[in-house]
């Protein structure tokens, strides 16, 4: 059920997931007025992936989208549960959503004074919501599961001393 408690129209959107109609993906033409819940109801049946859903009322999705209305969605399947893969969420599988932001008066954010023609971009890097985020890792593999959550920024990601990634999956599945 996605119930609006906002002062304006909101509305979702799945992003890589096989849902069918297109009310059940949101969107635009799925309204969700102020005050109003809608149900919203689907079996998934695709492979495991890393998937999102955000806000998608046109035209404010980027800006909700960038004031926190976005989720990580983890679809798992038998396939990847046979796979020797790390699997256990916040320990080895970890959630890395990468957003930044400009912090103005009193560390408050402004989406429209920081808006330009391209969107929004801040100097601030922020990790799940946080700056200077850390993780202390205490296993030899680790699984990061990343997420774009910015409006425009591109990421380079590296670690400081060099050692490699090996992705195993992107938009939509291993």
């Amino acid at each position: 059920t996605l119930k609006n408690t906002l002062p304006e129209l909101t509305t979702f959107h799945w992003h890589g997931a096989n849902v069918s109609g297109p009310y059940v993906d949101g969107g635009c033409h799925a309204p969700v007025y102020p005050g109003e819940s809608k149900q919203i109801d689907f079996t998934l049946d695709q492979p495991a992936a890393t998937l999102w859903l955000h806000a998608h009322p046109c035209p404010s999705t980027a800006e909700q989208v960038w004031h926190g209305l976005a989720a990580m969605v983890i679809v798992k399947d038998q396939h990847e549960e046979s796979l020797p893969l790390p699997r256990n969420y916040g320990v080895d599988d970890i959630p890395v959503i990468l957003q930044d932001r400009r912090f103005h008066e009193q560390n408050q954010w402004n989406y429209r004074a920081d808006y330009d023609p391209d969107g929004v971009a801040g100097p601030t890097a922020m990790i799940n919501g946080t700056i200077n985020s850390y993780f202390d890792v205490t296993t030899q593999k680790v699984r990061l599961r990343f997420l774009d959550g910015a409006n425009r920024r591109e990421w380079r990601l590296h670690f400081s001393d060099g050692l490699p990634f090996t992705q195993i999956g992107g938009d939509g599945s291993l």
